[in-house]
């Protein structure tokens, strides 16, 4: 029903229900997770402790989020390692009287995946939230040396916070010719990315690039454009001067609008005009004890679109 929270119910009762609750709760955050504490650690058996923990936890988008504290505890115990590792899925679950068999409480578990080589998680039920994975070693007894965090810790994100670094991809080819013909575009770096509103994004290019095949007194231009959805982002086009033998940094940055879901980025690049017969090269990785970081597409999370 319509309401507002804070508002005390009538004398005959009417007010907010619980999942009424849940979903102005909701409307505050992005996504479910920790939003103080959560430590988590392997104790010296087969179980994990989790700290003193103040999150949101959810069922799914149709029944909101749920606020919850959690006092320190130790999850069940898990099986030992075999001789393969895997990952274990710490989570938490907020107990629902009307869907638990009236349980009521905050309730931690673990599951466990498939030992493999290149072990990944568990899908977890619905009605769980992941705080934190951890890989277990083979053969492991004890897992407070038999394992190890992996990844990072599941944060609660308020509406309107910044989201940080949405997608990155990066050319990690070494010593790469490109082609010297002018105005021969190629599209590159293609990446994906979600946002959970309508946000601003920042679309952030660079690139190590240097002039090859040409005499000493020669230069290319080295031009960028961004696409988005497999559309020009217009205005977005910029050159950069490259002398020859001399590692030039490329740099491209444009902020724009998207809409709520998926999509995606890629960079348009060649060479816009030279003197001289030469062809772009391409470096990444060390090279006269620097470091060079070849060519990349990154997508930055710039805050809400109002």
């Amino acid at each position: 029903m319509s309401g507002a929270f804070g508002i005390a119910q009538n004398s005959e009762g009417k007010g907010l229900l619980a999942r009424d609750l849940r979903k102005i709760i909701e409307g505050s955050y992005t996504s479910p997770g920790i939003i103080k504490g959560g430590d988590i650690s392997g104790n010296q058996n087969l179980t994990y402790h989790v700290g003193e923990t103040v999150g949101l936890v959810s069922r799914g988008s149709a029944d909101g989020m749920s606020l919850f504290y959690l006092s320190p505890t130790d999850t069940p115990s898990v099986s030992a390692g075999t001789t393969l590792p895997r990952i274990d899925t710490i989570w938490v679950k907020a107990l629902d009287p009307e869907l638990d068999n009236d349980q009521y409480g905050v309730q931690v578990g673990v599951t466990s995946g498939t030992p493999s080589q290149n072990p990944i998680p568990a899908k977890l039920d619905p009605s769980a939230t992941r705080l934190m994975d951890m890989l277990v070693q083979a053969n492991t007894t004890n897992l407070a040396t038999g394992a190890v965090q992996n990844g990072s810790y599941d944060f609660a994100v308020p509406y309107g916070s910044s989201l940080g670094l949405l997608a990155e991809s990066v050319d990690t080819r070494d010593n790469v010719d490109g082609d010297g013909t002018i105005r021969n575009w190629y599209y590159e770096l293609d990446t994906k990315f979600y946002v959970p509103t309508d946000r601003y994004v920042e679309l952030i290019y660079d690139g190590d690039v240097a002039y090859y095949g040409a005499n000493y007194t020669d230069a290319m231009s080295w031009a960028s454009e961004f696409e988005l959805d497999r559309k020009r982002v217009l205005y977005s086009a910029r050159e950069t001067i490259v002398a020859f033998g001399i590692w030039t940094h490329a740099r491209n940055n444009k902020i724009v609008r998207v809409s709520k879901g998926e999509h995606r980025a890629r960079i348009k690049n060649g060479v816009a005009n030279k003197a001289g017969n030469g062809w772009p090269h391409f470096h990444y990785g060390e090279q006269d004890k620097l470091s060079y970081p070849g060519r990349s597409l990154q997508v930055w999370d710039r805050g809400v679109a109002q």
